[in-house]
């Protein structure tokens, strides 16, 4: 689980500040790189970041608590973000929801992730992604070191 902790974690974290640093929020419909990858890639990096740390826990049931609880927060934040994209994009979002996954990837829509696109950190700033990149880093960082000093006992049990 810890392997897994540490991937999943360091994935979301990278997923977040690669689409934060193109995203150009309410001002152009982005659907290049993460954003033709799926439709909402940020989400996708939270939900894969909260996983890892649920793996880093060391408890199944936490795995599925996170992944049930944060699919069902963010397919409802989703939803009410699709009606007002359409009524700002139109026609043009239409075509983008018909093309691309909206949250789990496909095969065909992997390929997209690696499409270039220009990336800025400055932009990621803007966003605020720096946040939840430096709170990322910093809480895996706390848990191997748990790990490397055999502190991890925790006061309670998780199922």
């Amino acid at each position: 689980m810890l392997a897994a902790g540490i991937v999943f974690v360091l994935a979301g974290v990278a997923l977040r500040l690669y689409s934060a640093g193109i995203l150009r929020k309410d001002r152009s419909l982005q659907r290049r790189g993460p954003y033709g990858f799926c439709r909402n890639p940020l989400y996708l990096g939270t939900i894969m970041l909260m996983l890892g740390f649920a793996f880093l826990a060391g408890s199944w049931a936490l795995v599925i608590l996170t992944l049930a609880v944060f699919t069902a927060v963010y397919l409802w934040v989703i939803i009410l973000e699709e009606r007002w994209l359409r009524a700002v994009f139109g026609e043009v979002y239409e075509t983008y929801l018909k093309e691309t996954p909206r949250l789990l990837p496909t095969p065909r829509s992997l390929l997209r992730l690696f499409e270039p696109v220009p990336f800025s950190l400055k932009q990621a700033r803007v966003n605020h992604e720096h946040k939840t990149f430096v709170a990322g880093i910093l809480g895996l960082g706390v848990f191997l070191l748990k790990y490397g000093l055999g502190l991890w006992l925790l006061p309670f049990h998780l199922w």
